[in-house]
């Protein structure tokens, strides 16, 4: 994708290039902004340290020497190891730690860069310029206007503040009395729905008061319209619980300053009476149910409403709970709230000739520029995170993989670290080629291996290759060639090798497979011992490519095993015959 947009437009004629993207069932717009936007990969050097690697590394240079008084002996090769020392400067060396430290400098570079800007912008938004401030953008006139509105505003807000509380104090001595007696029946909670701003209204049938929620804690203070902090935060006060069933079946938690009003006349005749409410409170367990919050009634949090469903033995109360909004307010109650309301229409008019003023406008201005500020400053600060993190990625990798491996090698008795010296196993390990080198050698140098045949051999040397190769179950049939109890038995033998050396990978975080996959054991003796390709490919599920493939795998660690040092002659004779035989067509015509 970046290929193809990055050829949108002419180099050095147009300015901008323009490219289409045609959706598809499975990718959108969105699969392509986030391939656009995402960046590149950091470089991350894919150095892989293996046993065969290691102790070629170690083993050094071989020359062929003199000695110094031997006019007539032949010369001998003579190998000189390298120190660790002399390794890692090697490994630290390589190509991919080389890009990685080059994309490193250039990554810390952007880094001090990014943090500069930074430090430039806190420092602009803690100090602000004479453009950046209202009197040196307005008239004396329009900023004594402005500031005059502003604090008319505040003052009338410090009395609104203190209405509010005056009605909550009379409202709660008000109905308080009147909830704790359980002399109405009826109430009216209101809240106000947190994602539309509007008053909600429900009549619920009061069934009591119960003790405070244990998940219900107030950590802050109470705050007002404007969010200010109170001077005498309520929320810290114990205040009494109640519940009533709403209409919905559902109980409401709330205390008195939810409450709107109350129902006291003219429903009589559908009041439950004392023990029937004490029969709905009995159904209500407070601290088993889940709650949630539907809003508050005020700006303090202990106004607000909460909520659960209850049971279906409450839903006949419920169903005769009548549906009316004509509740009774107390008059001092009321001449409150009328005087509270005048005050909040007074204050919106205020604040509508506050906006009006050309110093309110030039504020948010400032107010505006000062957020775009913040707002880049987090933004820098993510990429630089972002960055920091990529920096950590691209840090230069290998040696400790590498000490990882060659700590394995002397504990399996490999190398001698002193000296730097392959000792015969070691020895093996370096010629050979494969996926665990160690492992490889450990088979071939071990006497289980000197009493097979040919078919046997080349049998092992398939379950040592024959990772990634799978039958086909649609075929109907599985392998039909089974394993001889020679190759069982070798197999037993290895596997206390396998495990010991699975171990010591284990112990020092290395983790190369260690293969023995006997699956295809009978197949490849098979082959070996002279059965055509046809009725190979008759009596096995798999696929030619599969077959053809394993036995290419098979022929290739046989050919190595005559070149192996320390390797028994006969093991190396044997080895010879079975590549001759297997390397037969189809087979031996497949490019190697």
């Amino acid at each position: 994708m970046l290929q193809m947009a990055g050829r949108a437009g002419r180099r050095g004629i147009d300015e901008q290039g323009h490219v289409v993207v045609v959706q598809t069932p499975f990718e959108g717009a969105e699969d392509c902004c986030k391939l656009l936007f995402a960046g590149s990969d950091p470089i991350v050097s894919q150095f892989t340290a293996t046993y065969g690697m290691a102790l070629n590394l170690l083993a050094g240079g071989r020359v062929k020497k003199m000695e110094a008084n031997s006019d007539f002996e032949e010369p001998r090769t003579v190998t000189f190891g390298r120190t660790l020392s002399q390794a890692r400067e090697l490994i630290e060396q390589s190509f991919g730690n080389y890009v990685g430290s080059e994309v490193m400098v250039a990554a810390k570079k952007q880094l001090t860069k990014l943090d500069q800007e930074v430090e430039r912008l806190v420092q602009k938004t803690q100090t602000l310029d004479g453009s950046q401030t209202l009197e040196s953008r307005l008239t004396k006139m329009e900023l004594q206007t402005y500031l005059g509105f502003k604090e008319a505003v505040k003052e009338r807000k410090a009395v609104l503040s203190k209405m509010r509380k005056e009605l909550e104090t009379k409202r709660v001595s008000t109905l308080e009395p009147l909830l704790m007696e359980a002399q109405l029946p009826y109430v009216c909670i209101c809240y106000f729905d947190p994602r539309t701003g509007s008053e909600c209204l429900v009549t619920a049938l009061l069934v009591g008061n119960v003790p405070k929620p244990p998940f219900i804690s107030f950590n802050t203070p109470d705050l007002d319209e404007e969010g200010g902090v109170l001077e005498e935060p309520s929320s810290f006060v114990d205040h009494t619980y109640y519940v009533a069933l709403g209409p919905d079946n559902r109980w409401y938690l709330f205390t008195t300053k939810s409450v709107k009003g109350y129902f006291r006349s003219d429903l009589e005749e559908n009041v439950p009476g004392k023990s029937a409410r004490e029969a709905l409170k009995a159904e209500l367990q407070v601290g088993a149910k889940s709650w949630q919050t539907l809003g508050k009634a005020g700006t303090d949090a202990s106004s607000a409403v909460w909520v659960t469903q209850s049971s279906p033995e409450t839903k006949a109360w419920s169903s005769q709970i009548p549906a009316s909004t004509d509740y009774e307010v107390p008059d001092d109650l009321q001449l409150i709230e009328a005087l509270v309301t005048q005050e909040r229409k007074h204050i919106a008019q205020l604040r509508k000739k506050l906006k009006m003023t050309i110093g309110y406008k030039e504020n948010q201005q400032l107010v505006v520029l000062q957020r775009s500020r913040l707002e880049k400053i987090a933004r820098l600060k993510q990429k630089a995170n972002r960055l920091a993190t990529r920096i950590s990625q691209m840090a230069p990798s290998g040696w400790k993989e590498f000490l990882q491996v060659v700590e394995i090698l002397n504990a399996a008795e490999a190398i001698n670290l002193a000296n730097s010296e392959l000792l015969s196993l070691g020895q093996t390990a370096s010629a050979v080629r494969g996926e665990n080198e160690l492992w490889l050698a450990m088979v071939f140098s071990s006497d289980h291996v000197r009493s097979l045949t040919a078919p046997q051999l080349a049998a092992v040397c398939g379950t040592l290759v024959s990772d990634g190769i799978k039958t086909r179950p649609e075929y109907g049939h599985s392998v039909m060639y089974e394993a001889s109890p020679a190759v069982q038995q070798w197999v037993d033998a290895m596997e206390g090798e396998r495990g010991r050396l699975l171990g010591l990978q284990a112990e020092h975080g290395v983790y190369i497979p260690c293969l023995i996959d006997i699956q295809y054991a009978g197949m490849l003796e098979a082959w070996a011992a002279g059965v055509t390709w046809k009725e190979l490919m008759t009596d096995c599920g798999m696929d030619e490519g599969d077959v053809a493939r394993l036995l290419r795998r098979s022929i290739d660690l046989l050919a190595q095993i005559p070149h192996l040092p320390h390797v028994d002659p006969g093991v190396a004779k044997l080895a010879r015959q079975t590549t001759h035989v297997m390397d037969r067509p189809p087979i031996s015509e497949l490019l190697g």
